[in-house]
Formats: structure tokens, C-alpha cells, sequence
């Protein structure tokens, strides 16, 4: 009973919530950049290879995939709508970040981030600009190194990394919606940019630059007012 009590305002709470404010769910397609990484290969032949100042080897990596979030509107201030987000996602790439190997699905990472969100009312009123800033959690296998495994008595095979290192990451984003019904949006356009830090130990870079765009679709459940 206690339990059933405590579901039951929970549910009250939130539906007192729901009449003032608006809940909406989205999904995009997204492209991210991953930059400064270390690259581990001999001969430097890594994805997006440059030397930076110091000689060093450093490397980048796009992955794609697709995200999922859930957006509530919470309160006015002058122009602009407060509200809190909380998305997740996933991306890949056929290569490797830290050396020339690659295969399908090579790199991965995937994340969990939540954050303030701020839009605003424009004289175009289908348009709805925003910005956020988020963190959160990714975890990765950008920055760790190929194996190999002889699949000959003459060759070997690249083998991605089974290790996946935890990263707190941060990023901040700006975009548009352009509202097509009452219930939805067409998210034309959202751009990122941020940063990935390693928790904990690992191979490669710690710190790894994150910038990403992204279009979608947004749907909405209409409040109460």
C-alpha cells in the first residue's frame, strides 16, 4: 500500500506538471566529429591524421548513428521557454581512430546526456530556435588500439577493440524547428559542439573533442492549457 501510495503522487505531481508544461519526444539522424585523438599506427595512417605543433600524431573520426530524447517545458522567462532534456544515442564508424584498420562497426560510442534547454518565440511562428547545454555519459572505443589475429600462417587480421572507456562529456547545442502540425515539428537542424573526458584509465587521448549536426522529427502531447 505504501508503495501504491507513493506511485499515486508521483502520478498527481506529474500530472500537475502536465498542465502547465509540454512534453515532447524526438529522434534525429546525427554525424558527430571526434578530434585530438592519438594516433597509435607506426606510420601514422590513421583516420584524418595531422601533426599538430609539437610533431605529434593526432587524429580524427566521424561516426553516425541515431539519437532518441525526451523534452519538457517547464517555465516562461521573457522570451524564452525553460525546460530540461534528456536524450541518448549511439554512432559508429568502419574505422579506427587510432590506427588504419577498420571493419564494420569498427569504433563505437554511445551516450546518455541531460541538460537546460532554452527556446524562443520568433516573428515566424512556425520557427522555434533553441539552445541547450547538456552532460552526461559516453562510453567509447575511440582511443584504444587494434588487435590483431592471425587468420594465416602469412597474414593477420585487424581486431577492434574489445575495451570501451567511460567519458564524461559535455556539449552544448543550438538548433531550429519548424513546426509542420500541432503535434509536429521538423527539427531542420542541430549543431553541437563539446568535449569527452576519460574517467578512469585508458589508452590514447583523455580528452577528446566532440562536434556534431544533426536533422530529426519532434513530437509533441499538448498540455492541458
Amino acid at each position: 500500500m505504501k508503495f501504491g501510495r507513493i506511485v499515486g503522487l508521483g502520478l498527481a505531481l506529474l500530472g500537475c506538471a502536465a498542465a502547465h508544461a509540454q512534453l515532447s519526444i524526438y529522434g534525429t539522424y546525427t554525424a558527430s566529429r571526434h578530434t585530438g585523438l592519438t594516433c597509435l599506427d607506426s606510420q601514422n595512417e590513421c583516420s584524418g591524421t595531422e601533426n599538430n605543433a609539437a610533431g605529434d600524431h593526432s587524429s580524427r573520426i566521424n561516426l553516425t548513428g541515431g539519437w532518441g530524447g525526451v523534452s519538457y517545458d517547464w517555465k516562461k522567462y521573457g522570451p524564452a521557454m525553460i525546460g530540461f532534456d534528456l536524450r541518448a544515442g549511439e554512432g559508429h564508424a568502419n574505422r579506427s581512430a587510432t590506427s588504419s584498420a577498420g571493419g564494420a562497426g569498427a569504433t563505437a560510442s554511445q551516450n546518455v546526456l541531460a541538460g537546460v534547454k532554452a527556446s524562443f518565440h520568433t516573428p515566424i511562428h512556425a520557427l522555434k530556435p533553441y539552445a541547450q547545454v547538456s552532460a552526461g555519459w559516453a562510453r567509447s572505443n575511440l582511443t584504444e588500439p587494434f588487435g590483431t589475429t592471425t587468420v594465416s600462417p602469412t597474414s593477420d587480421s585487424p581486431v577492434p577493440p574489445a575495451k570501451y572507456d567511460n567519458f564524461f562529456q559535455v556539449e552544448g547545442f543550438v538548433g531550429a524547428d519548424i513546426k509542420i502540425f500541432p503535434v509536429l515539428d521538423l527539427r531542420i537542424i542541430e549543431l553541437g559542439i563539446g568535449n569527452m573526458n576519460r574517467l578512469g584509465n585508458g589508452s590514447g587521448a583523455s580528452s577528446v573533442g566532440v562536434m556534431s549536426a544533426g536533422v530529426g522529427v519532434v513530437f509533441h502531447f499538448p498540455s492541458a492549457h
